[in-house]
Order: C-alpha cells, then structure tokens, then sequence
C-alpha cells in the first residue's frame, strides 16, 4: 500500500522484521538498546551486519526527516506512558513520511495497551491502514497501523503525543 525507499526500525532486537522487509533497492536500518540482540541479528540475518545501531529510542541518533518510514514492532507496547510519548515523538521527528506500528493492544503487567491509529488520528494524520494483524495467535488483541505525517513536516514535543489507550 506505501511506498519507501528507506526505512527504520526501532527496537529492530535480532531483525526478524529488517529481514522480512529486506528487498533489493531498500535501504533498512535498525536500531536496538540491546547489545546481545543486535549480535544475535548478526548471525541472523548476515546482510543487516552494518546497519544496526545501538540506540535509545528515547533519543535516535539521526538527524530530522532522515527515512521515508519508521516502524516499531512490540516496542511501545512495553512503555509506560511518558516513556511511550518520548519514543513516538522521536519516531516522527526522524521520518519523512510513514509510521508503522505492528503492537500489541492487551493489557497486562508488560503491556499498557496503546491505540496507535486512536493516537495519530488525534494528531492529524492519516491513517494508511489499521487492522487486526491476522497472523498473530490473538488477533483481536493487536493492531498493525500505518500513519501519514501530515504535511509541513512538525517536530512534535513528548507532552504533545495525545496516546490513546485501545478501546
């Protein structure tokens, strides 16, 4: 449905998503705070070897605008809620265009239960697609959401992420 000819993904772990996405002319990169799931995505998936990071997603070390798609799988999920607006606020500050979340929307002592598309619509932006992620033992318990960045780009501060918690 979207387009890209760049992409990150935040809390990347041992690149199981970078390798599912990986396509000749796409440049992916990951980033992680874990150490050892970064080495672990070394032996995994052997072309990702030089374009994994060690980073905070709390503070990416790009500059604004620097990839046409940012993507978190199972990330924000695990934050508490200030913690949650800190990392989407950075995921929209690197991308140019897209925000793609593949989460969770349970709640339990790990999962807060965010609503990303309830967010961004509040913000503004465009929904792409936001679905039931049908492959997941639980569908009904996740939700894989693509936003647009509305356009002039805006650099959002934390406390201005309006997250939505699901239903």
């Amino acid at each position: 449905q979207i387009s890209f000819g760049s992409l990150l993904e935040v809390g990347c772990g041992y690149s199981k998503q970078l390798k599912n996405l990986h396509s000749p002319g796409i440049f992916l990169i990951g980033c992680d705070f874990s150490r050892p799931q970064l080495l672990k995505g070394k032996e995994f998936f052997l072309p990702m070897v030089s374009r994994v990071v060690e980073a905070d997603a709390e503070h990416l070390p790009f500059m604004e605008k620097t990839f046409d798609a940012v993507m978190s799988s199972a990330v924000i999920l695990h934050n508490k809620y200030p913690k949650a607006q800190r990392i989407i606020a950075e995921m929209i500050r690197v991308s140019r265009k897209f925000l793609i979340h593949n989460e969770d929307t349970d709640v339990t002592f790990s999962r807060y239960g965010y609503d990303m598309a309830k967010t961004y619509r509040a913000m503004g932006f465009r929904i792409v697609t936001s679905r039931e992620i049908p492959c997941s033992p639980d569908p009904e318990r996740t939700q894989f959401t693509i936003a647009e960045l509305p356009s002039p780009y805006t650099r959002y501060r934390p406390e201005e992420i309006p997250l939505k918690y699901h239903k």
